[in-house]
């Protein structure tokens, strides 16, 4: 999945990343804690930002998400937000926010979890 996403450009990046987090949005909100507080707001900016890019393949890419429990999903919108490049962030500033708040998530999901880990770089 990591390897077919890498292969893609920004706007198609941006509609997989809002993808994964539509479901996770749906996996979290039974969840009343800042887990789940902090995906929903993930997934608000991601969809600010698949709207902004304005790529034409949302249907064809929502297909693509796979079946994954929420950290899993968490996990993956962030390592594709990961691999963009920063001088995007002039474009859309609220990659970064993204950014943050996919790292913020993650750390919530993990707690209680001593071997999850969230490589940076």
């Amino acid at each position: 999945m990591a390897d077919q996403m890498a292969q893609v450009g920004f706007g198609t990046s941006v509609v997989m990343v809002d993808a994964l987090l539509d479901r996770a949005s749906t996996l979290a909100l039974s969840r009343w804690d800042q887990a789940g507080a902090l995906v929903q707001q993930a997934a608000e900016i991601a969809i600010g930002l698949a709207a902004g890019a304005g790529s034409t393949t949302t249907a064809a890419v929502a297909l693509q998400v796979p079946e994954a429990d929420l950290t899993e999903c968490v996990r993956l919108a962030w390592d594709e937000v990961s691999r963009w490049d920063v001088e995007l962030a002039r474009t859309y500033p609220s990659i970064t926010r993204l950014w943050l708040v996919l790292t913020d998530a993650w750390r919530e999901l993990q707690k209680g979890e001593p071997d999850g880990q969230l490589a940076v770089g």
